[in-house]
């Protein structure tokens, strides 16, 4: 399985990263498909140098990086625009008439050890209280594809990863979150935006509007969920558990992004890995057919 999954990779590598010149002895494509495969077997980068960790018919042939060449071709540029060329790719929805007009917005976190010396992460509220590390804010399509993810320190607000999310991109139709998400320099993004609409819930349903003015995203949002007898808004609100089922699969498989292991710290190499992790996922999981049960 993580061998089919490691070759759809290496298919996007090759189509993506640039001719190696012939005074390279590793091309940023053989860096790349090397990182991928120490990622799809949960394993540091390191491990993926050594001959013993690839079965015999892949490293026949192959030239394998030392430890310290892959960790310094990793973080240059080059190999950075590669590893964003090849997310894109794997997120590229087609053909484009087939993207979506329902996205759902959620974070999750990723939790470090409280004594962990990485400074780059951040304290704030985990699943179970107060927790250290990083958090992935992701901008879901209703069909599993990715439309936009971001890394941040736990200790950054949700809202603002969205707005810039949502400022990132361009979309029409809904955008559905649960009440963290009802802000209103958000609803005023999405106005911005021309055709989006931000469905969130109100802390205290059914409480007057105040004697602030609202802007008009923010009273159709709460129209919506609160007056229109259509059940239209209540039925997206509640199709948005579908990104709860899609972050329950992104952990609970082999590959998958299961937790921060100890080799990763450090912005820097958690959204390297999240990507990887990403990408992954996508592969597997975003052309999946719903289908429906008659009742």
């Amino acid at each position: 399985m993580e061998e089919r999954r490691w070759k759809e990779v290496r298919e996007i590598i090759r189509r993506v990263a640039r001719r190696k010149s012939s005074r390279e002895v590793f091309g940023d494509g053989d860096i790349a498909e090397v990182y991928y495969w120490s990622v799809v077997h949960d394993r540091p980068q390191g491990w993926a140098t050594f001959r013993e960790s690839w079965p015999i018919h892949l490293r026949r042939g192959r030239r394998l990086p030392s430890q310290a060449t892959l960790s310094r071709r990793i973080a240059t540029p080059r190999v950075i625009q590669l590893f964003s060329h090849i997310e894109a790719e794997a997120f590229r929805v087609e053909p484009p008439l087939l993207r979506p007009l329902v996205h759902y917005l959620d974070g999750k976190p990723l939790t470090i050890s409280r004594i962990s010396k990485d400074r780059q992460s951040g304290c704030g509220w985990g699943a179970s209280g107060m927790a250290k590390g990083y958090k992935i804010h992701v901008l879901l399509g209703e069909n599993r594809s990715i439309t936009s993810w971001r890394l941040a320190p736990l200790s950054t607000s949700e809202k603002i990863m969205a707005r810039r999310m949502i400022k990132t991109v361009r979309l029409q139709g809904y955008v559905v979150a649960d009440g963290n998400y009802d802000d209103r320099h958000l609803h005023e993004q999405c106005v911005a935006q021309g055709d989006l609409q931000l469905v969130a819930p109100r802390a205290k349903r059914g409480a007057g509007l105040g004697h602030r003015p609202k802007n008009q995203g923010r009273l159709r949002s709460i129209h919506l969920l609160e007056v229109s007898r259509s059940g239209f808004g209540r039925e997206l609100l509640k199709a948005r558990n579908d990104i709860e089922r899609w972050f329950g699969w992104l952990v609970s498989h082999g590959g998958g992004l299961v937790s921060l292991p100890p080799w990763v710290r450090t912005y820097r190499r958690v959204q390297r890995w999240v990507s990887a992790k990403l990408v992954l996922m996508n592969l597997k999981y975003a052309r999946v057919t719903p289908t429906y049960v008659a009742t």
